[in-house]
């Protein structure tokens, strides 16, 4: 009996050793076809191509945040526009003025709605564009009340992200601020960013005569010193202004109001999938914003803000 037990325990031992061995065998072969497979992507595209493979991924995967899918099959997907739920106390977005009174402004924003924005911020005439921030939100008690957002043109506020190392490369070409006092050669401006001073001297502005304290402007940077934080401005003409091309190495630079260099990723029955800055960023355009890039085609270069 002895010995049945022993021939037994025997023959259990070399069924495990054989399980064992079998599946080490099974797990080398399992690393050598990834190595195989590895080896095999190295030669048909490269390390390069792979890694631009997994940006153009990331730029796709971008798009489709805020596109919205047909419904029915077949039926084309289509760009979401902005809505008020859309705002929240950390986005950015440029307004319209419509209306301003001595103590309050109301802003046309992105999506149909308005902003209300209290003049001691900033003051602006009607259908000046503004940069500004939302500040919050708020809903009557009704389900379907009326919808309320609060706005800050204060630069402050609406130049949160605005470095001094970006204006010194040169990268931030236009920049929104406020008239904080007139000197005797021009005006000071504040902008917002830690460490920064704006100077606007009188002749390189076209409307030196009408701007006033508090007033909200939008300028272009001549240069900027690492030093002392004094960035030159200029306003020669509002279509100057517009019309500079901004710069972005990373997502907290980019702003309402700069102008980039873009191509034309999607293109849907009532907006436009853009990228920009060698496909790191991605944006929308939706249909009220598209202008004369309405008829662009995939792969074409716009211009966008």
């Amino acid at each position: 009996k002895k010995l049945e037990e022993d021939d037994g325990e025997g023959e259990r031992a070399k069924k495990s050793s054989r399980k064992e061995r079998e599946k080490k065998r099974g797990a080398e072969a399992a690393e050598g076809s990834r190595k195989r497979q590895k080896e095999s992507e190295e030669v048909l595209f490269g390390r390069k191509q792979r890694q631009d493979s997994e940006k153009a991924d990331a730029v796709s995967a971008a798009c489709a945040v805020g596109v919205r899918k047909g419904a029915k099959k077949g039926q084309t997907s289509s760009v979401r526009t902005a809505r008020f739920g859309s705002y929240h106390s950390e986005v950015w977005c440029l307004g319209v003025v419509r209306a301003a009174s001595e103590r309050h402004m109301l802003l046309s924003l992105p999506g149909a709605l308005v902003g209300h924005c209290e003049v001691g911020e900033g003051t602006a005439a009607k259908g000046d564009v503004v940069r500004c921030r939302a500040v919050s939100t708020s809903r009557g008690e009704k389900r379907r009340g009326a919808k309320r957002i609060e706005v800050s043109v204060a630069p402050s506020a609406a130049a949160k992200g605005l470095r001094l190392d970006a204006l010194v490369a040169g990268k931030t070409r236009t920049v929104g601020g406020r008239i904080a006092s007139k000197e005797a050669r021009g005006f000071v401006v504040e902008l917002g960013a830690a460490g920064t001073t704006g100077f606007l001297a009188f002749k390189h502005c076209f409307d030196a005569a009408d701007l006033r304290e508090n007033d909200v402007v939008e300028c272009s940077v001549a240069k900027a010193s690492p030093e002392t934080g004094v960035v030159d401005l200029r306003r020669t003409s509002l279509e100057d202004v517009a019309r500079r091309v901004s710069t972005a190495d990373e997502f907290s630079s980019v702003a309402p109001g700069q102008l980039y260099d873009c191509v034309v990723e999607r293109v849907f029955g009532d907006g436009l999938a853009l990228s920009f800055m060698n496909r790191a960023f991605a944006g929308l355009v939706d249909r009220d914003h598209l202008a004369a890039a309405g008829e662009a085609t995939q792969g074409a270069s716009v211009r966008a803000r």
